[in-house]
């Protein structure tokens, strides 16, 4: 655990120590252990501080772009729904439809983009079967609607990250879900620290700059003080 580093520098020293008094004061100062000791705490613990703030402001991008794409997914599907089953597509049908979606997509999010979408709206199928059950539907329409939804799904979800990637850190999307205050952090790491989100190689076609030099970056703006500023700016 991160914290067990600072606990076992804060370790006693006693052992290494003369005592005197009954044990109650140490004949050799303990002042050069205690101020090397008090420095590389907090080294540590900005070391601790620069990889949790590169982390929380990944999962910020990456949960303000899941809002991105819920907000344009979900009208998609009642859509769909209503274009390929008309009135049979209720809001009960739709409710259904959805929970089985969402919930697929928590199992899969391991699989490649165009799988997990095909394997979700595979899955999705059966509980349109299940909500339609007694109505004349075929089998011809229920593998339109699942094949027509997981290519928009797919071209959906290719729009929205590409869109999000492209808009400058000044104008990131994210802002919009982040508090005033906070926005002052994100913007700070962002833009003057130059640490932008992680999108990976195979997205970028190359080598992107490794996670630990960006959490070098804002290890060095803490220790020298940069972002005491940005702190004191929120705080205010």
């Amino acid at each position: 655990m991160p914290y067990q580093q600072l606990g076992h520098l804060a370790n006693p020293v006693s052992t290494h120590v003369q005592p005197a008094e009954m044990g109650n004061q140490a004949i050799n100062s303990l002042a050069l252990i205690s101020a090397r000791r008090t420095a590389e705490a907090n080294d540590v613990l900005s070391l601790l501080l620069a990889t949790h703030l590169y982390c929380v402001l990944q999962a910020v991008d990456l949960r303000a772009m899941e809002f991105e794409h819920t907000k344009a997914f979900e009208p998609m599907v009642t859509e769909l729904l209503k274009q390929h089953f008309g009135a049979l597509a209720t809001a009960e049908v739709e409710d259904k439809v959805r929970k089985s979606i969402y919930k697929r997509l928590q199992q899969n999010n391991s699989y490649d983009l165009e799988q997990r979408w095909h394997d979700t709206f595979s899955v999705a199928t059966g509980a349109v079967v299940e909500a339609l059950a007694g109505q004349e539907v075929s089998l011809a329409s229920l593998n339109a609607w699942k094949v027509a939804c997981a290519e928009k799904a797919i071209a959906l979800t290719r729009s929205v990250r590409d869109s999000f990637w492209a808009a400058p850190s000044s104008s990131s999307p994210a802002l919009k879900y982040l508090s005033p205050r906070t926005r002052v952090l994100y913007s700070f790491v962002r833009e003057e620290v130059g640490v932008k989100a992680r999108r990976g190689d195979v997205y970028l076609g190359k080598q992107e700059v490794t996670i630990g030099t960006n959490v070098s970056r804002i290890y060095e703006a803490i220790k020298s003080g940069c972002i005491a500023p940005v702190l004191v700016k929120m705080m205010a």
